[in-house]
Parts: structure tokens; C-alpha cells; sequence
């Protein structure tokens, strides 16, 4: 394990419900995705982070749910062409474009979607460095939410709802799209693809371009 993702389990662990993927799954994802994330898969499994704030997935289990957010919000790109590398317990997917590195974030539960340019690494064939970079930069308060009155979610969700597991998440009832409101009562624990491809169904989504020195 390298010291960056050594320093992202510390400051995330311990693990939970790791699955350790299959030959055929690894071989599926060689060239697509940097080898170092394979690596970390190899290493420690799919698993969860953080009491379930944070989970490294496998990509195919979330490839409807990335597809029905582009086609929802008219995304005129290849879907197969991006990977969930990361999720929170809330359903964000953090995505890695093949050729391009970490480019697009979803965030289902307020209806957006984050699109950033290439990473200069990765296109500098720092394929691993990019990677290392987006574990070893990572915070906690990066992957929690606020609620209406802008206080975090997950510690409240976790005593109220018990951990997410690698098949589900935390959403609203209703969801904000429909008149929802980000408050604790209204919060529960939904199966993670169905949600989030009703979620995308339930509202044209909008699309947030970052440029380099800001947003467009």
C-alpha cells in the first residue's frame, strides 16, 4: 500500500464490508482505470469507509444509475466511458473518464451535476498520481451534507439509521426535487441504484461546468 493511500485509511478506516472482486472483474477494468486503484482493490476489496460516509464500489453495479443521470441531463458522451471510483453515503458519485482522470461529480440528492476539465496529470500519463492525489486529498466534510440549516447530516443519520451498506444510501422522503426539505426527519435509507436512477428521472438535472480559475 502506498503512503497516500495508507494516510486515506487512516484518516478514514477502520473498513467495512469489503468484497474482494473476481479475476475477471480486475481484468475488466485493466487500461480503463489506473493501476493503483486496482492495486487498492486488490489490497483491501471494495469496501467501505468511515462507518459507511465513503465507499470505494464496483463501478459495473452503478453503471445504470451513471447512465440514467446522463441521459437525463442530455450528456452527449459515451456513459461506459466513466467509472465510479468513490460514492458517499448520500449517493454522490465521483467518476474517472478513461484518458481523462476525475472529471465529473453527480450529486443526486440536489439534482446537479459537476463537470471539471481533464486532469493534467492524467494527461500527462500520471495516471496513478491523479489517482493518489483525489485518496490523499480527501476530507471527511468532503463526502457529508448539510441540512437546512447548513449543520452536517451523517453523524445524525448513522445514530438514527445505523450504517449505509454497499447496496444503499441515505435520501430524502420526498425528495428535494419534488418539494423535499434536507432535514433530519425527512432523511432515510433507500437501495442505492433505484434511488438514484428515480432520482434522475425526477428532475431535469443541472449541469455545473468548472474551467480552470473558476466556474462557467
Amino acid at each position: 500500500m502506498n503512503e497516500d493511500f495508507a494516510s486515506f485509511n487512516q484518516d478514514f478506516g477502520p473498513r467495512v464490508g469489503a468484497v474482494r472482486p473476481t479475476a475477471s472483474q480486475f481484468g475488466h477494468y485493466h487500461g480503463k482505470l489506473p493501476a493503483s486503484l486496482l492495486s487498492y482493490w486488490e489490497e483491501t476489496g471494495w469496501c467501505g469507509y468511515a462507518h459507511g460516509l465513503l465507499w470505494i464500489p464496483d463501478p459495473a453495479t452503478l453503471g445504470p444509475a451513471v447512465k440514467a443521470w446522463f441521459d437525463a441531463a442530455g450528456i452527449d458522451e459515451a456513459a461506459d466511458q466513466y467509472h465510479v471510483i468513490a460514492r458517499s453515503a448520500f449517493g454522490d458519485l465521483y467518476l474517472w473518464r478513461e484518458k481523462q482522470g476525475h472529471t465529473m461529480i453527480i450529486h443526486p440528492l440536489t439534482g446537479s451535476i459537476t463537470v471539471m476539465p481533464p486532469d493534467r496529470y492524467v494527461l500527462d500519463g500520471e495516471d496513478d498520481l491523479a489517482l493518489d492525489s483525489f485518496f490523499s486529498g480527501s476530507e471527511r466534510d468532503d463526502y457529508d451534507l448539510e441540512d437546512i440549516n447548513h449543520k452536517r447530516l451523517f453523524k445524525r443519520a448513522l445514530k438514527k439509521l445505523g450504517p449505509t451498506t454497499m447496496e444503499d444510501m441515505y435520501g430524502f422522503e420526498p425528495a428535494l426535487q419534488l418539494g423535499g426539505v434536507p432535514t433530519l426527519d425527512k432523511l432515510v435509507k433507500v437501495d442505492l441504484v433505484a434511488h438514484l436512477v428515480f432520482l434522475a428521472q425526477a428532475s431535469k438535472p443541472e449541469v455545473i461546468h468548472i474551467q480552470h480559475g473558476g466556474w462557467s
